[in-house]
């Protein structure tokens, strides 16, 4: 069921997300694939800002932003994004952090089988960047995120 799911991720997102998601990007040796969900990593061809990729999932019907989170203001190091897709059709989560550079080359993807697994993960993210170092300076609260999945 998780490789069917995997398919269809795969054929959307070319379309959705043409500078992140492409099947030769996707860094094979690195899937993960579990009863519940499987885990993508994508190299980028050409890195991106982390403003760019925010763009790049704002114009992408659905798609919600989680968070953005900053280590420190002194530095465009560990930068980060989590986004997911409304519950319904695709349940996906991306993750991207910036470098040493302050761009990101790296792009990871979680594809879930199943709706409460995704709400799992999604609230382990807001708890783990919660308790981060650095601040965040946009998140969904905890009912924010259940909202979606009632």
């Amino acid at each position: 069921m998780i490789n069917q799911a995997i398919n269809r991720f795969l054929e959307a997102a070319v379309y959705r997300f043409p500078a992140v998601i492409k099947s030769r990007l996707e860094d094979r040796d690195k899937r993960e694939i579990y009863d519940e969900y499987a885990l993508l990593v994508f190299e980028l061809p050409h890195s991106m800002t982390i403003e760019d990729f925010g763009e790049m999932v704002d114009d992408s019907h659905g798609t919600v932003t989680l968070y953005k989170h900053i280590r420190s203001k002194q530095t465009d190091f560990g930068q980060s994004i989590c986004v997911f897709q409304e519950p319904g059709t695709e349940m996906f989560q991306m993750n991207a952090t910036t470098d040493s550079r302050g761009i990101i080359t790296t792009v990871t993807v979680k594809i879930f089988s199943s709706l409460e697994r995704m709400m799992v993960e999604l609230r382990g993210e807001l708890g783990r960047m919660s308790i981060a170092p650095g601040e965040s300076f946009y998140h969904l609260s905890d009912a924010e995120l259940l909202s979606y999945f009632i």
